[in-house]
């Protein structure tokens, strides 16, 4: 009712992550495998009486906001594996009497990518660089924190004449999530847009500047031209 005029109607959205969509158990487990493992042998419905809230807040919300650090099986990973993140969330979802088809179909809910980055860690504390492009595949959520030195940068960017497969890997991960978007999904539909997660090594943008070190920032041209040539496509 307080709505400016001409101004478009406003829209509600709901925060997830890809996994834990109730935030009730096994919170601690990283492993999207073992958590959903987790929950098909321990979910008991009579713990919880307030599910049918969870579900009526998704089917109320306009779109899903979902923290979408999208694991891989190996960097050499095939375009409809960008859905194994949904089809995992889905799964969850299926405990809660409901699906994203249900809600991006028959609700027409859609689906933003709320964090969406490749860190190029492998540990939760931030500190410790992947060294192949398979380590950075598996678990994209974990990235070097702070500002940028090239002692620290697991993409190698001070060393553009060296090889280096994790460099490798966030180029082409980009490269395809492009093409992924452009096709609109395989099994799933509805992803509206992606947001870079904008600090620490995922800052492939450099967009802020308190990650800026004095050997350089965590931007890679080459992505950074991928993003832009996607974003003018997409507009």
């Amino acid at each position: 009712d307080g709505q400016r005029p001409g101004s478009p109607p406003v829209k509600i959205g709901l925060g997830a992550n890809n996994l834990k969509a109730c935030g009730c158990e096994f919170v601690g487990i990283v492993d999207a495998y073992e958590y959903l493992d987790a929950l098909e042998q321990n979910f008991d419905e009579s713990k919880y009486p307030n599910l049918s809230a969870v579900k009526d807040a998704y089917r109320a919300a306009d779109y899903i906001g979902i923290s979408a650090y999208i694991p891989m099986p190996s960097a050499n990973f095939s375009l409809c594996d960008f859905e194994g993140l949904l089809v995992r969330m889905d799964q969850e979802l299926s405990f809660y009497n409901m699906s994203l088809n249900e809600l991006t179909e028959d609700l027409d809910t859609k689906i933003h990518y709320s964090e969406y980055g490749i860190g190029g860690g492998t540990s939760q504390n931030g500190d410790v660089q992947a060294k192949t492009g398979d380590e950075a595949a598996y678990t994209p959520f974990f990235g070097i924190a702070g500002s940028y030195s090239c002692e620290k940068d697991p993409f190698d960017m001070c060393n553009l004449d060296e090889p280096n497969t994790v460099r490798d890997y966030r180029r082409r991960y980009y490269n395809m999530t492009s093409t992924y978007f452009k096709r609109d999904g395989c099994q799933y539909h509805g992803v509206e847009v992606a947001y870079i997660w904008a600090t620490g090594s995922w800052n492939v943008l450099a967009s802020y500047p308190g990650d800026i070190g004095q050997e350089g920032n965590w931007s890679d041209p080459v992505v950074v031209e991928i993003i832009n040539e996607h974003n003018k496509f997409a507009t």
